[in-house]
């Protein structure tokens, strides 16, 4: 859609989250193929090492986006309230149908667990 952009982002391999309408794409998009938000502070060591554990997944399926709270705190709210999961960092939801059908936080987030969700075709 006109609102993904991988190049000008913090992270090559997802889009980053960087204005509130991205996430009516990402709901539009998880009718047809299952999106994935990872939400990062670049703080929290935790998060750091869930980023790391996470991102190898991200470099083989492409419907991540990255939220760095502190860049946007404001979509961390919205993501809240439009899924209806308590926010927290670091923090993955896996969402299909416009509905999170996945979400851990903190030393929770499994890769493995993750990769069950996710579209094989």
């Amino acid at each position: 859609g006109a609102y993904h952009s991988r190049t000008c982002g913090i992270d090559p391999v997802m889009f980053t989250l960087s204005i509130p309408e991205q996430l009516d794409s990402l709901v539009a998009e998880s009718q047809d193929k299952t999106q994935v938000i990872f939400e990062h502070s670049l703080t929290c060591p935790i998060s750091q090492a869930a980023y790391e554990n996470i991102r190898k997944l991200a470099e083989t399926y492409p419907h991540w986006y990255l939220l760095v709270v502190q860049q946007h705190p404001e979509i961390g709210d919205n993501i809240e309230k439009l899924f209806g999961v308590k926010h927290e960092t670091p923090q993955v939801l896996v969402i299909k149908m416009g509905k999170v059908v996945y979400s851990a936080s903190h030393y929770a987030i499994d890769p493995t667990e993750v990769e069950k969700f996710l579209d094989t075709a």
